[in-house]
């Protein structure tokens, strides 16, 4: 990574990476376990059942991947940031390594115990159900919507391809019954994208829906009864990382709840129901749970909080599919809404730190309570390079110096909250009283006279409030743990007690200003620039170990490897200052917080090996403690060879090792807080400690890495692709597709040809747009010829005439003037794609019902039919071209239906409906089907133009996929029937169906002077200029509805290793969002 991970923040994708992130941290964890459970045969974990559990954890992460790179491709097509560009493919490329990593090392344990790999896990039927009802929500069959129009099926279930009943579960809520162990065979895969295919993950619609929800862009709520939570045992049993599943990076994101007048109409979700339907899996939250009254006014924060809001606002904004949410995301994006006014104002003194890092990076997030936030940042350094993407006004002041900090702290005049995370250490601990609060006090006496809105103060101090000052450690009685805030303070002196007595003090002299105390302990988290840096201190520990070949060793006491111990993790830390501002029930109080689960360093000691590669490690246990202190003395020439050596960020072994903290901490038996009074004033928050550990060191290598992606020259390009008709429905899908990092075949350096000047929504593309018009011979050889460093053709064009005869003739013409110009000139010319259709099997347009088609599903091996198709005769063209070149091969793909984007296709069947859907709901009218009676209840197929793309990159790179021709389309099959209401909801109309008494509609005749109406739409909603015969093929709508759907066959492109696939009604969701978000229709 090169910048921070706040640079995220801003970026209209953050909330997506969270998601693809979240599932990669699980994989990940889930793997460890499984490694460790092979290893170890007396492991409480079983092998069998955590390889399945992995399987499914790989294929959930890599299916949100491929979804996440699709949507920040089409994000490029408005607007150009190679910041973005930079930022999204080092997280790609991160994720990517991680999936690989498991792969193969699922492929090395197949192959090492004989067996064959599995790609996927076999769920019994109930839990199939259980994980289709929870990933979901309702099935079409429970969706009972009664248009206004004629849709006949609508009162009736029905289940279409893609489509998931959840019928009952034969496990209970408590069960950890599994179904069988059988898995499906392995299936070559072809391309990056198909690995995923032999389990329609796509089909389930990430979002969770309330029983009385009816998804659609007009929610209507109907009284139902309470669903329960189906039980995940059977999907999850054995995954350590289950306490993590988080909704979003807070733990705590708070729900705006909706009147409490409307909670009958809106039947919620209560308290009780859904802890009884979590417990199964999350026995921790069991008992807290359990007590929360139904109609709890207070805002509910930590994982049972989310869940909860999760479930309670799905009701109202959670219908969409997750890529559709990402499209929404991107429109909110262009859009360029004004910045919301700030309602609250955050000062956080010491922002470098630890904990104030966590919260410069929540703090903004649109989604914080008590948010929108402005945020103010103080530290006394200048500002680092790792915190300097965080949103915040950086102030570097020295807040130990009273005339610098009236100077810089007073102006501030709009503070609301301060976040007091800092403390500085002298020698003795009176001098550390004097110090500490000589620091607060110039901060409280700067902000409080002169911020007349500021609400609360947050001081964080620790769990030394229990057990004294360092210089005191076995040299007092501390309270005898668990520690409670109740406790009474010790006999010593603690610089804790005098800031909590000064902030006390000051508080005092503003009315309504209140405070709360934050007492963690051990901290987990993420800065170079802390004093008790713990995680960061043990990672350079074991760089070293590593780097000088020698075992780590524990560096501490028998009693702290073996005792349990508790941490606190930064954000949650963050988490609860945040939660104590803003909710009333937390005022003027102290709290504990930690992550709310033990853990044995001898455990973590396993862990920490692990990530740096170390083999041998453990404790001394025959010689004396380990101190750091001692054992890191002139280690400085060992870091300086590291850091050389690794190309990491230039720092100097005092900056990241603070020893004398770990030997202190490491001393002696853990001491255990209790968490209780935070959890009976509402705040639920906790964290997975392994998990945490792994996060922060993970961090800690992602930061300390060298920017030396800026540095370093890109690779050249293995292949270059020549992509003719960029601009169209699957060009345009090439364009984006191409040039990522990770396609086959890449790097990839692509030429872009097209008719027309390049377009604004494909300016992003990086791409070498060649405007040329390859029907015109001089053009051609003129733009064409001198591309000599072409290796692959993907040709993806056509022209339409009058007739067929007309057709092939200029489609052969166009096709040869390419080829002519582009084999003699290119010398590493490999391969040439040619994109026709399913009208190879049906005959062109002009003979629709006037000769015998073949019969579906259509094979690649049919014979030609008797009549004119130009698709032939590009074929015969490409087949005696490619003879005259040694070693060219070529690939034919014939897609179906296209479910894309491009203004400018002329078979754009989706832009097409969302501009016909746009008029119907301008003037006011029922959305009419425009075809017949036989296309509206028929099955039909369709193919994604993303897909196709993949389709044509696999047979350029494949060797089994030369010289063939390929079918190409999703897989599955659905009803227009049934998307028409799918097209309607995506614009608010409530009328819709086929007109079942008149006669069939036709879009050509219906579109008829409509151009003016096309104005007002595009003026009103501030769209795209363009032209309604621009945007509206009527005649190709038509022709597509005009009778019964046929089928492809997939089985060849299966057989050579092609496994791709799309979920239709989600392609079709997401190309209708992607023409909303290039503001082409409202």
């Amino acid at each position: 990574m090169t910048s921070g991970f706040d640079r995220w923040e801003k970026d209209p994708f953050f909330p997506a990476a969270e998601e693809v992130q979240d599932s990669a941290d699980r994989m990940e964890s889930t793997h460890r376990t499984w490694i460790h459970a092979r290893k170890d045969a007396s492991s409480m974990w079983d092998p069998e059942e955590l390889g399945r559990d992995l399987r499914t954890t790989l294929g959930t992460t890599k299916w949100q991947l491929e979804e996440f790179v699709r949507a920040v491709r089409s994000s490029y097509a408005r607007r150009s940031c190679e910041d973005a560009r930079d930022r999204h493919h080092q997280f790609i490329v991160a994720i990517e390594e991680q999936v690989s990593k498991i792969e193969k090392s699922l492929k090395e344990a197949a192959l090492s115990e004989g067996k064959a790999t599995q790609p996927w896990v076999r769920l019994d039927e109930g839990e199939c159900n259980e994980l289709a009802f929870f990933l979901s929500g309702p099935s079409a069959s429970e969706e009972k919507v009664i248009a206004k129009g004629n849709d006949r099926d609508s009162e009736n279930p029905r289940v279409t391809d893609g489509d998931t009943a959840p019928g009952s579960s034969k496990n209970s809520c408590g069960s950890n019954e599994r179904g069988s162990q059988k898995t499906r065979e392995e299936k070559p895969h072809g391309h990056r994208r198909t690995a995923s295919a032999s389990a329609d993950i796509g089909a389930l619609k990430i979002a969770v829906f309330d029983d009385g929800y009816v998804p659609g862009s007009s929610a209507k709520m109907v009284e139902h009864p309470v669903r329960k939570i189906p039980s995940m045992s059977g999907f999850l049993s054995s995954m350590e990382t289950a306490s993590k599943l988080k909704w979003s990076k807070n733990g705590f994101r708070k729900w705006k709840a909706v009147d409490r007048h409307e909670d009958a109409d809106a039947a919620l979700l209560p308290s009780t129901q859904l802890t009884r339907g979590v417990n199964a899996c999350f026995e921790k939250n069991k008992s807290c749970l359990d007590s929360c009254d139904e109609c709890y006014d207070k805002p509910l924060y930590g994982w049972y909080g989310a869940i909860q809001r999760q479930l309670q606002r799905s009701q109202y904004h959670m219908q969409y599919s997750w890529p559709a949410r990402i499209a929404l995301w991107i429109k909110k994006f262009d859009e360029e809404e004004p910045p919301r006014t700030p309602q609250s104002v955050g000062l956080v003194i010491g922002v470098t730190g630890i904990v104030g890092n966590s919260l410069a990076e929540i703090l903004p997030l649109s989604d914080t309570p008590g948010g929108p936030w402005k945020v103010y940042g103080v530290a006394r350094r200048p500002r680092p390079n790792w915190n300097a993407d965080h949103p915040v006004e950086y102030i570097q002041c020295d807040i130990s110096d009273p005339d610098d900090a009236k100077t810089k702290l007073s102006p501030l005049t709009d503070v609301t909250h301060i976040f007091y995370v800092t403390w500085t250490n002298r020698s003795t601990e009176a001098e550390n009283c004097e110090a500490n609060a000589v620091m607060l006090r110039n901060v409280l006496n700067s902000v409080i006279p002169n911020a007349p809105k500021l609400q609360h103060v947050c001081l964080q101090t620790g769990a030394k409030h229990y057990v004294g000052p360092f210089e005191l450690f076995g040299k007092i009685q501390p309270h005898e743990p668990p520690f409670t805030e109740d406790l009474p303070r010790l006999d010593a002196p603690n610089f804790y007690y005098t800031l909590e007595d000064l902030l006390f003090a000051e508080v005092a002299k503003k009315e309504n200003l209140t405070w709360s105390v934050h007492r963690p302990d051990a901290i987990f988290g993420f800065s170079p620039s802390s004093m008790m840096n713990i995680i960061g201190t043990l990672c350079v520990y074991a760089a070293i170990c590593k780097h000088e070949g020698r075992p780590l060793k524990f560096p501490g006491s028998k009693a702290a490897w073996n005792c349990y111990s508790v941490a606190s993790d930064a954000d949650l830390i963050a988490e609860q200052h945040i939660w104590a501002a803003v909710d009333p029930y937390a005022k003027n109080e102290a709290f504990n917080i930690n992550n709310g689960d033990v853990f044995k360093w001898k455990h973590f000691w396993k862990v920490l090996a692990e990530q740096f590669g170390i083999e041998e490690y453990g404790i001394d246990e025959g010689g004396g403690r380990l101190s750091l202190v001692e054992l890191m003395k002139g280690k400085e020439k060992v870091w300086e060879e590291i850091v050389r050596e690794n190309e990491l960020q230039p720092t100097k072994l005092a900056e990241v090792g603070v020893w004398w903290f770990v030997d202190v901490w490491l001393s002696g038996e853990g001491l255990l807080c209790s968490m209780n009074k935070s959890k009976e004033h509402g705040f639920l928050g906790f964290r997975n400690s392994r998990n945490s550990f792994v996060t922060w060191i993970d961090k800690m290598k992602a930061f300390q890495i060298k920017k030396a992606d800026e540095d370093e020259q890109p690779r050249a390009p293995e292949s270059v692709g020549l992509v003719i008709g960029v601009t169209g429905i699957v060009g345009n899908s090439l364009a984006e597709i191409l040039p990522l990092s990770d396609t086959p075949g890449g790097p990839w350096k692509v030429y872009g040809v097209a008719r027309r000047p390049r377009p604004n929504w494909s300016a992003d593309h990086p791409i070498e747009y060649v405007q040329c018009d390859v029907s015109d011979p001089e053009d051609a050889k003129t733009k064409l010829s001198p591309l000599t460093d072409v290796t692959h053709i993907f040709y993806v064009t056509w022209a339409n005439r009058s007739t067929e005869v007309e057709n092939c003739e200029v489609n052969g013409n166009m096709l040869r003037n390419v080829l002519e110009s582009v084999i003699p000139n290119a010398p590493n010319l490999r391969h040439i794609c040619l994109q026709t259709g399913g009208k190879h099997y049906l005959g062109p347009f002009e003979s629709f019902g006037k000769i015998q088609p073949h019969d579906p599903p259509f094979t690649e091996d049919l014979p030609r039919l008797d009549t004119p198709n130009f698709y032939y005769t590009q074929e015969d063209l490409l087949f005696a071209e490619v003879e005259k070149k040694e070693d060219l091969t070529w690939s034919v793909h014939r897609p179906d239906m296209i479910f894309g984007f491009s203004p400018y296709s002329m078979m754009n069947i989706v832009g097409t409906l969302c501009v016909y859907a746009a008029i119907c709901k301008h003037e006011g009218l029922p959305l009419r089907f425009p075809g017949s009676k036989a296309a509206w209840n028929s099955y039909s197929v369709a193919s994604d133009a993303d897909l196709i793309a993949e389709h044509h990159i696999w047979a350029a790179v494949d060797p089994y996929a030369k010289n063939e021709a390929f079918n190409i389309n999703n897989g599955d099959v659905f009803k227009w029937k049934h998307f028409w209401k799918v097209l309607a909801e995506q614009f608010g109309i409530e009328e819709y169906g086929i007109d079942e008494g008149g006669g069939r509609l036709r879009l050509a005749e219906r579109m008829k002077g409509k151009e003016g109406v096309w104005e007002e739409i595009v003026r009103e909603n501030e769209l795209k200029e363009t032209k309604l015969e621009e945007v509206g093929v009527w005649w190709f709508v038509d022709v597509v509805l005009g009778g019964e759907g046929l089928f492809s066959s997939m089985n060849k492109s299966k057989e050579h290793g092609f496994v791709g696939f799309r979920n239709s009604r989600n392609s079709f969701v997401t190309w209708i969002d992607k023409m909303k978000s290039f503001k082409i229709v409202p």
